[in-house]
């Protein structure tokens, strides 16, 4: 986890110094913490060191119970977004659209729908790299090994 230890100006300041504990403040959270598992070690792990996790909505300690709810909500977003991307993948794949980036061999179409914005992630073939991949494919489907291939 990556933490950053940061001199605060703030009505805390004169008990963080009394007490002799510092103030550090996570500046980012890596996705692994959205493992319940993991987020109940680095907890425990706090605890063990007398330390507490703050929230800066809540402005307050949070419990072993609401670091596991927050833990498992953001793996089960985190799920969905993946879900959701595949999905939207695959059906612009299904209907012809570039999913990523252009393969070699493909330009992007320049095609207008009828309000004459251009239809994004539609592909067409680009002639003269077409040539190359044919040529590749015909020498793979004659036994010509890949390596031997990109020699020539």
């Amino acid at each position: 986890m990556t933490t950053n230890r940061v001199k605060v100006n703030s009505p805390a300041e004169p008990l963080l110094k009394a007490t002799g504990r510092k103030l550090t403040t996570v500046t980012r959270v890596p996705v692994s913490i959205g493992n319940v598992e993991h987020s109940s070690k680095i907890f425990n792990e706090l605890n063990h060191h007398d330390t507490a996790i703050w929230t800066v909505q809540a402005g307050q300690e949070i419990s072993h119970v609401e670091l596991h709810m927050r833990s498992t909500l953001s793996h089960k977003l985190f799920e969905q977004i993946r879900y959701r991307t595949r999905e939207g993948m695959k059906t612009a794949a299904r209907k012809g659209k570039a999913t990523t980036r252009l393969c070699y061999g493909y330009r992007l179409s320049q095609q207008r729908d009828a309000n004459g914005d251009r239809i994004k992630g539609l592909r067409e073939i680009e002639p003269a790299q077409a040539e190359i991949v044919r040529w590749i494919f015909e020498q793979y489907a004659n036994r010509v090994s890949p390596a031997a291939i990109a020699q020539s």
